[in-house]
């Protein structure tokens, strides 16, 4: 973690892609002398929302009656600590988390998308079932952050969702690689975990509340009909650690998450954290990544 980019590339044993990834990894795992900036320097704390703060209001004391079913959040994990989802790809591979370490050495979220971006672009070019030139059908990463707005279906409410990216699917036509489907995965990517339980990471509800929006805004948009399976893919990506959540959105949901007694629930399935720093945490990124492609491709 000591070399620089521009000498890794040029290694015969790593090339160039994964050269990059290890010049990305190096902002996180090197050295402070490698990673160039201050390590002891407090960054502030960040907002999971970009929204404006509300002007102050009086607070009125109110009773909430939970509808029967329903899970607060303050008792709901989606993380590492949660079950695997049914057919998810193996086990967390993050090891203890000191918050206080974590906290001290967060970088710009620049940083994690940086890594992440490299990361996958690495797994897209040489792993199966895309480990061949000659295909008409590939899946990309795809770098710019794009908006979508839709409204809900009942009280024709704006909601607007920027992700960080993610994944497209390409398919060839007369020699022209055409985009078909634009949100095979979504990215949404953060410089620090805001929430660490006994040394392990939990999505925080702000973290959940932001990709849970995205996720919806993908599915009432939907500009390429292209989830019609009502299942949308999100990688959450922080600092050197991913995991994959995959949101099961109905039409009943949606047609019913705006009554004042919902009976129908939005179901989350997520994988354990991994880490990019270990080889096993690296080896379950592609396997997921490998799943998603197939499962892109049908």
């Amino acid at each position: 973690m000591a070399l620089s980019e521009h000498r890794l590339v040029r290694d015969p044993t790593c090339g160039v892609s994964l050269g990059q990834i290890w010049g990305a990894m190096a902002m996180f795992k090197g050295s402070e002398k490698r990673r160039g900036r201050d390590a002891s320097r407090v960054i502030p704390e960040e907002s999971d929302s970009e929204a404006e703060p509300s002007p102050k209001r009086p607070r009125v004391r109110t009773e909430r009656i939970a509808p029967i079913g329903f899970v607060d959040s303050g008792e709901m994990q989606v993380g590492s600590s949660s079950p695997a989802a049914d057919g998810s790809q193996g086990t967390s591979s993050v090891e203890f988390i000191d918050a206080e370490s974590h906290r001290l050495l967060a970088s710009p979220e620049d940083e994690t998308l940086r890594l992440v971006s490299c990361v996958i672009r690495h797994i897209l070019y040489f792993a199966s079932p895309q480990d061949s030139a000659d295909i008409p059908a590939v899946v990309e990463f795809r770098d710019a952050k794009t908006s979508l707005s839709a409204r809900t279906p009942r009280l024709k409410r704006k909601i607007i969702a920027i992700d960080d990216g993610g994944l497209c699917l390409r398919l060839e036509s007369r020699g022209i690689f055409e985009v078909f489907k634009s949100r095979v995965a979504i990215l949404e990517a953060k410089r620090q975990f805001q929430c660490l339980e006994n040394g392990q990471p939990i999505i925080s509800d702000n973290c959940f509340a932001q990709m849970t929006c995205e996720a919806l805004v993908a599915k009432l948009a939907d500009p390429f009909q292209e989830l019609k399976s009502n299942r949308v893919l999100v990688i959450n990506a922080t600092q050197h650690y991913i995991c994959f959540l995959d949101f099961e959105i109905s039409d009943e949901y949606l047609q019913d998450f705006e009554s004042h007694a919902p009976s129908s629930f939005l179901h989350v399935d997520s994988t354990p954290w991994f880490d990019l720093s270990s080889r096993s945490g690296r080896e379950q990124v592609v396997m997921n990544l490998c799943g998603i492609m197939r499962r892109a491709m049908k």
